[in-house]
């Protein structure tokens, strides 16, 4: 989703090459079922949440799925943790 948004004619033109290191957030219904889905597409920067952050149980299972899908990306990329 991250690249068809940053290939997008309309962002295209306007950003050139800065087009690849535009953050694109994905801020749609994220829970802790589904952020993992999001975050694990390698070109998504991240998540942004409303309803379910008002639910504690919720926001902390979104949070530990965040840190767990970040951990995973920084030891493929052979990052030290």
């Amino acid at each position: 989703m991250a690249e068809a948004i940053r290939a997008d004619p309309r962002c295209r033109p306007r950003l050139g090459q800065a087009a690849e290191s535009v953050p694109v957030l994905y801020g749609g219904s994220v829970t802790a079922a589904n952020i993992g889905e999001f975050l694990a597409e390698p070109p998504s920067t991240g998540a942004s949440w409303a309803a379910a952050s008002l639910k504690p149980d919720e926001m902390a299972g979104m949070v530990a799925r965040a840190a767990v899908t970040a951990r995973a990306r920084v030891a493929a990329e052979g990052k030290p943790a």
